[in-house]
């Protein structure tokens, strides 16, 4: 196996590079796995070399790519994507007795039984109260779908003169996503989340 390092697409919002490509057979029709970069889209790419010469170095391998077709649907040779591996851009704000909230953790659990345990979109809020949501990378989005959302807000407290981690300064319910009462949808494509307003009670 030939390991090949190509851009492809960088214009491309949701599918901006392959970063490495992996072709595992030197005939007309190839299977190529390939790591994507943009929105956290992981995938495949089915194409067919025209021209391909083994000779040639890795770090100058002439490829001339046709047919290609990019199967955002897919994660292996011929395997569908799972809805969860696909990421979209997801932002909101949140706020405790109407006061933006700068480093609340928010981590959301998906309501289907179906997502894996390891897909866990998460976020940190800013100053301002505002946070990104990531899933695979910081900020890389969401995949669509309902959540249970879990909160917690850890300020720094001085401690012999130096600023640690305090206790969390939200009311307990907040950090167990099954009893928040916090609940957001993602949608299929960029999405406000609306304000998260938690209270002292």
């Amino acid at each position: 196996m030939w390991t090949v390092f190509r851009e492809v697409f960088p214009n491309r919002s949701s599918l901006q590079s392959v970063r490495q490509i992996n072709i595992h057979d030197f005939v007309d029709d190839v299977c190529v796995e390939s790591s994507f970069t943009g929105t956290g889209v992981k995938g495949t790419v089915n194409m067919k070399i025209e021209r391909f010469s083994k000779s040639s170095s890795t770090s100058g391998l002439p490829i001339v790519l046709s047919c290609l077709m990019f199967a955002v649907g897919l994660t292996g040779c011929g395997e569908a994507v799972k809805p969860w591996e696909i990421v979209v851009p997801a932002s909101g704000k949140i706020t405790f007795e109407g006061k933006p909230v700068e480093g609340a953790e928010l981590t959301l659990t998906p309501v289907s039984a179906e997502v894996p345990a390891t897909v866990r979109p998460s976020a940190k809020s800013v100053a301002d109260g505002s946070f990104t949501l990531g899933t695979y990378g910081t900020g890389d989005g969401a995949p669509a779908g309902e959540y249970n959302v879990s909160a917690v807000w850890f300020k720094l407290v001085n401690s012999g003169g130096s600023m640690v981690r305090g206790d969390n300064a939200l009311p307990a319910k907040y950090a167990n996503p099954e009893t928040s009462g916090i609940k957001i949808v993602i949608g299929d494509t960029e999405t406000t989340i609306p304000q998260i307003d938690l209270r002292n009670k």
